[in-house]
């Protein structure tokens, strides 16, 4: 699950008063052992949770 390119340049800009900004992200990447030599991967974000 990725975040539209517009979405995170609007979320995250470095700005000092970021009107209109009212929502919190939580981006994560999660890596797993899935047995002795391999792994598996996942990655998202969660909104305002």
């Amino acid at each position: 699950l990725l975040m539209n390119r517009r979405k995170f340049l609007y979320q995250f800009k470095n700005v000092r008063w970021a009107k209109g900004q009212r929502e919190t992200y939580l981006c994560y990447v999660v890596k797993r052992r899935d047995s002795a030599t391999s792994f598996s991967l996942d990655f998202g974000y969660l909104r305002n949770k």
